[in-house]
């Protein structure tokens, strides 16, 4: 049996040199960005193994994109800097918005399967991986 970790940024995707995230981002445009770094935009599955885990103390939490889909809006995780503490820095929340909202209290954060492709400079914590391979 094999099972194949996942790795997710700890905090949002900041601007460099500061735990500032980027936020006021469409959904492709977080695809687009998590892509050039070599990895993808988190499942809801993978917040949902995270459960009620606190991410990270940062100066503006935000809703994070994930790659679901409800309807034709896309699924938000976590929690946003206005939502008060229980929803801030917890992955358990979940919210909805249209692909092409820029809002300032969304951003995104990136996953990445192999911990070698991650880039310098971004913390990570591990997700164990629901699916396992049997040979």
């Amino acid at each position: 049996m094999r099972v194949t970790a996942r790795y997710m940024s700890r905090l949002p995707i900041t601007y460099p040199g500061t735990d500032i995230a980027i936020r006021a981002v469409t959904f492709d445009e977080a695809v687009t960005i998590c892509r050039k770094l070599g990895g993808s935009l988190p499942s809801k599955a993978d917040f949902d193994v995270l459960g009620g885990m606190v991410l990270d103390n940062v100066k503006d939490p935000v809703w994070t994109w994930s790659t679901e889909a409800a309807e034709k809006m896309r699924v938000l995780c976590g929690g946003g800097w206005y939502d008060g503490a229980q929803y801030a820095l917890s992955a358990a929340g979940r919210n909805t918005n249209a692909p092409s909202n820029r809002d300032n209290n969304i951003g995104f954060r990136c996953v990445w399967v192999l911990k070698r492709d991650i880039p310098k400079g971004i913390e990570v914590i591990e997700i164990p991986d629901l699916k396992t391979e049997i040979k």
